[in-house]
């Protein structure tokens, strides 16, 4: 590495290299990393960031994340094209993992509500039905028939398989 700007240095600090980083390899150092996380070595990124492959990948640890991106310079003057340099674009993601993570986090949770919601509501419709069938009188049964909202929200409570075959079960009758 020859030069590291402010916010590279700062992004990788919060990856936990404390070295000084001009003259290191950055290939090194993600190996470094990557076993000091226990993560498995990506076999494509010492080639990616030692500038041989156009690439982007992702660093993480410490609980922070950067993202790499790399840009090898070729020259067209007097060398054939060949490569000479790299450069790495780096960018600290790691509020962004964490509210990506969180956002799932809620997402799990409404979803479970949802359900139990769902399910007290079936469960509230079944025993109006079944205190319905119970009474004696027709005018307590037509008294404590179950509204028309409820039936329409005990069957949006089910689920697509069960209302085809409550479907299929009335055509036929």
């Amino acid at each position: 590495m020859t030069f590291a700007s402010p916010n590279a240095v700062s992004a990788l600090l919060r990856l936990g290299v404390n070295e000084a980083l001009e003259g290191r390899s950055l290939a090194g150092i993600g190996a470094e990393l990557q076993r000091a996380t226990g993560v498995a070595v990506d076999e494509s990124q010492p080639l990616m960031l030692t500038g041989r492959k156009a690439q982007r990948s992702e660093l993480e640890a410490h609980g922070a994340a950067v993202t790499l991106r790399t840009i090898p310079c070729t020259g067209a003057f007097g060398r054939g094209g060949e490569r000479f340099a790299a450069l790495v674009l780096c960018r600290d993601v790691t509020e962004l993992r964490w509210r990506e993570k969180q956002l799932m986090s809620k997402d799990a949770t409404i979803k479970e509500i949802h359900h139990r919601v769902k399910n007290n509501l079936q469960t509230v419709a079944a025993l109006l039905r079944m205190q319905s069938r119970r009474m004696d009188s027709a005018e307590g049964r037509e008294g404590s028939r179950v509204p028309c909202g409820v039936c329409r929200l005990s069957q949006w409570c089910m689920t697509p398989s069960r209302r085809v075959w409550r479907r299929a079960s009335t055509s036929m009758s």
